[in-house]
């Protein structure tokens, strides 16, 4: 099927927050000695803070983000549809679990969960938690009616595996739709953009320098 964007925009906690991070990577880019792995690392919460994660230096805590509420209601008017939630970091699994506990989510983050693999199969539960690392050689998630991209990977060919393992040519579903939850003006928006273009996310300075400019304050 198509892939629908439902873009949602920042709340005003996350806009205070970006902005700040923001200002930190366009001091770290445009310093004569540029630090490009802090530059990275700033990147990272950037990100992190688009899904409702605010990443400190040695913990992590949650915001309000507008994402919750959409894919809260994608999930209810698709009752009868056995969906996959993908997604990019750890702290994301626990939020998404804790947001969703009603729908009986189970969590897929480690390779030895295959157990978890098998309850979806069979119906235990019609909503999967899928850490993005986790989809290569995966090969028992084909029978999805709905693959949500939580969050996003820098790698396209990531993304490309995720789509591949929620649908194969042995499915059973009828058609398999696929859909991004997008922060409108965050960073999550420029990594989109160039998956949507099937090129992965390098980072380098340039890039960076690129995504302060994108996603200036207040955008």
């Amino acid at each position: 099927c198509a892939l629908p964007i439902l873009y949602v925009p920042m709340t005003e906690e996350q806009r205070e927050h970006d902005d700040k991070l923001r200002e930190e990577m366009s001091m770290v880019v445009n310093s004569q000695q540029v630090d490009l792995n802090h530059a990275v690392v700033v990147l990272g919460k950037r990100l992190q803070l688009c899904g409702g994660v605010l990443r400190g230096t040695d913990d992590y805590e949650f915001m309000s983000t507008n994402k919750i509420p959409v894919l809260t209601k994608l999930i209810h008017k698709n009752r009868k549809k056995r969906i996959v939630i993908w997604h990019q970091y750890i702290p994301e699994t626990d939020l998404l679990f804790r947001s969703l506990i009603k729908y009986n989510p189970l969590v897929y983050d480690s390779p030895k969960a295959c157990d978890v693999l098998t309850q979806f199969k069979r119906g235990n539960s019609r909503l999967l938690l899928a850490r993005l690392s986790m989809c290569r050689g995966l090969n028992q998630l084909a029978d999805t009616d709905i693959s949500v991209f939580y969050s996003l990977p820098y790698s396209y060919n990531t993304r490309a595996q995720a789509e591949g393992r929620a649908r194969r040519i042995s499915s059973t579903t009828e058609s398999t739709e696929y859909v991004d939850i997008v922060t409108k003006g965050g960073v999550d928006t420029f990594v989109h953009n160039m998956l949507s273009q099937k090129q992965s996310m390098s980072l380098t300075l340039a890039n960076i320098s690129e995504i302060v400019s994108a996603t200036t304050k207040g955008g």
